[in-house]
């Protein structure tokens, strides 16, 4: 790899702030993000998503790079979820460093499922549904009538492996010195945003930038006309068009709105947080952190205002 290779990994997950992060550090004066945030280019088993095939065009994303930058950053939010990035991100940064932020798993796959919907990707907008689809395949994997375990990697759209953060970050740390690994909950991003980033830049052993405004990332947005929107999706030269004549951000404003709250049934909303129960209290136990009321009925599932700093 080049001389300007990153020596921090935001690994994910997604939905869970990663684009605030990526936004706020990101313009620290001894930090340095590329423009292009999610490269994916240690993740092979993610081809969708990956930008950078070859060392070469990697290290082009990094060409900018001054002395004065400490802490070089890649923010590729599915790393986390790769069954092969993390050797190879080790192979050439054996001291790297890594962030991870998560939320309620319930959440995080609620959002998600909105995500997918809204790129495209995903086709059923009904988030029960939806969940049950990729449920179904965990219950014909383990009754053993389907070949191996499902997971992100083998299918996009598996809502279910998303929300193994606990497992994760198990994994992460059976590998990585905790002393190089730094947890941030999306909670505490939305209620103590400065205390958030001054721990932050603490791990990264940067001096504080005096930031003090963290506006809202990545409001979520949804079409206002699925069936146009799966139209324009469906014709990537009709996008490219649009970007070269300058009006992709004309379209955007006029195809979409504000995201609606997604209303779940409440007896769901307890089924989702009762498979998550186990990854809940592992993560519980590994972070040193109380969040039975991640597991508690009283909490709504939550897919609007939560993501404001996704």
């Amino acid at each position: 790899m080049g001389l300007n290779q990153p020596n921090l990994f935001l690994l994910g997950a997604p939905k869970c702030g990663t684009t605030a992060i990526y936004t706020y550090l990101g313009t620290h004066p001894h930090v340095y993000f590329p423009a292009e945030k999610e490269p994916h280019f240690y993740a092979e088993d993610f081809p969708s998503h990956r930008s950078c095939t070859t060392s070469v065009d990697y290290n082009r994303l990094y060409a900018g790079v001054h002395p004065t930058h400490q802490i070089i950053g890649d923010a590729s939010i599915l790393t986390l979820y790769s069954r092969c990035a993390l050797p190879r991100i080790l192979a050439d940064s054996p001291q790297a460093r890594f962030l991870i932020a998560v939320r309620n798993p319930a959440d995080l796959v609620v959002s998600l499922h909105r995500q997918f919907v809204w790129s495209g990707r995903e086709r059923d907008s009904n988030f029960v549904t939806a969940w049950q689809r990729e449920v179904a395949l965990v219950h014909r994997s383990t009754a053993g009538s389907s070949k191996g375990s499902p997971d992100a990697a083998s299918s996009l759209l598996h809502y279910p492996d998303y929300g193994r953060l606990g497992t994760r970050l198990e994994h992460l740390l059976s590998v990585v010195d905790r002393s190089r690994v730094h947890v941030l909950f999306l909670e505490d991003i939305q209620m103590r945003p400065r205390e958030v980033y001054l721990q932050l830049l603490d791990f990264l052993e940067l001096t504080d930038d005096g930031r003090r405004e963290f506006p809202r990332i990545n409001e979520g947005r949804q079409h206002r006309w699925l069936w146009l929107s799966r139209i324009f999706q469906s014709r990537p030269w009709l996008m490219k068009s649009i970007k070269q004549l300058g009006l992709s951000e004309s379209l955007l404003a006029w195809g979409t709105r504000p995201a609606s709250r997604t209303t779940i049934p409440v007896k769901f909303q307890n089924e989702v947080r009762k498979y998550f129960e186990n990854e809940i209290v592992l993560l519980a136990e590994l972070t040193q952190r109380g969040l039975s009321h991640w597991l508690s009925s009283d909490s709504e599932l939550r897919s609007d205002t939560a993501d404001a700093v996704c």
